[in-house]
């Protein structure tokens, strides 16, 4: 993927949860700079922990598997009891 491509999927993102989240001063924020900085650096950033699930389905909420972004995506399942 191109540098360019990347900032194109960078602006997708930041564009649909800025206006989709309420904000980023809770972990929606810390998710959001963690997925950029893999985007950017073409970097696959895992978000396998519960507390991630939200974001994560925002994300899915708004974008289908074919976007990019799930290229930058990771999440490992979680062991069933």
């Amino acid at each position: 993927m191109s540098d360019t491509d990347r900032l194109n999927v960078i602006r997708q993102v930041y564009l649909v949860l800025f206006r989709e989240a309420e904000s980023f001063h809770n972990r929606a924020g810390g998710n959001l700079a963690y997925l950029l900085r893999g985007i950017a650096t073409s970097a696959t950033m895992d978000f396998s922990q519960p507390q991630d699930r939200e974001f994560v389905d925002c994300l899915r909420r708004w974008f289908p598997e074919q976007h990019p972004v799930w290229q930058f995506v990771a999440m490992v399942p979680e062991p069933h009891a």
